[in-house]
């Protein structure tokens, strides 16, 4: 018997303490969980422990419809967000 994951994928951009600490409570509750940080090895932790890496912003704001920013401040945002912004339409985050 297969059993199907009813939890809503999320996303999760940027992998600090709080970004890591809420991806794996994401996981821990059932959630697919894709992530992202410019330092790639910040999510090594979490994809041993199931979630997906992107390889870009595109690809992580791709992975779900609810995306999670954990930044340190608003022009890390714009820097990472801006060049696909129209992407984030019909996007929670």
């Amino acid at each position: 018997m297969s059993v199907i994951n009813d939890r809503a994928p999320v996303t999760v951009i940027g992998l600090g303490p709080m970004g890591r600490a809420m991806a794996a409570a994401l996981m821990r509750a059932g959630h697919p969980v894709t992530v992202w940080n410019r330092t790639p090895g910040r999510a090594d932790s979490l994809v041993a422990q199931g979630a997906t890496r992107a390889a870009s912003p595109a690809a992580a704001v791709a992975g779900s419809d609810l995306i999670v920013l954990s930044l340190t401040d608003y022009p890390a945002m714009h820097d990472i967000l801006g060049p696909i912004v129209s992407l984030l339409a019909g996007k929670s985050w």
